[in-house]
């Protein structure tokens, strides 16, 4: 099933011609020198919370600064197991970086989510990560300069900002 936001991006995209289509594609793809879509690193706001892809070595990091950005109470974490059960666990902050420990090989998988009392964050594997809650203009900032600063990049001379990348070491701000 489909969302309202999910419905007005194919209404967009049913009106746009071939040719068009085909063109963004291409710039998109002209970011990356090999041709790659995917950024190695991105941060970005989306209705009803954000869109991060993180290097699978910078999630438990990531993770923590979720929590800590939000303000988060305790956390329940469910991901499918090799037996093809679903194990959940429940964690407070001050417990949550041994608990990614003991789960570290799951925060790739795309059956992980991390629940909360203020949203959600869910994945497609990998490292690419949607979060759906409020969130303030601060609390965005604040992600996005957490996902920069293991790289030691920061947007301070960027206003505003709707997303950042990270394609083959060259940061992309989108205004």
């Amino acid at each position: 099933m489909i969302d309202q936001t999910e419905r007005a991006i194919l209404d967009a995209v049913r009106q746009v011609s071939a040719d068009q289509l085909a063109g963004v594609r291409n710039y998109i793809r002209g970011l990356s020198k090999s041709g790659m879509a995917d950024p190695e690193i991105y941060a970005g706001i989306t209705p009803g919370g954000m869109s991060f892809e993180i290097p699978p070595g910078q999630i438990k990091q990531f993770l923590r600064l979720v929590v800590e950005t939000l303000g988060v109470d305790q956390v329940a974490i469910s991901f499918k197991q090799p037996d093809g059960s679903f194990a959940e666990q429940t964690y407070r902050p001050e417990t949550l970086e041994a608990g990614l420990e003991i789960i570290e090989v799951h925060l790739v998988d795309p059956s992980f989510l991390m629940e909360f009392e203020e949203g959600v964050l869910y994945t497609g594997g990998g490292g690419c990560f949607s979060l759906r809650a409020s969130l303030t203009p601060d609390q965005v900032q604040q992600l996005v300069d957490g996902v920069l600063k293991p790289l030691n990049l920061d947007t301070y001379p960027h206003k505003e900002i709707k997303a950042v990348a990270l394609f083959e070491g060259r940061m992309v701000v989108y205004k």
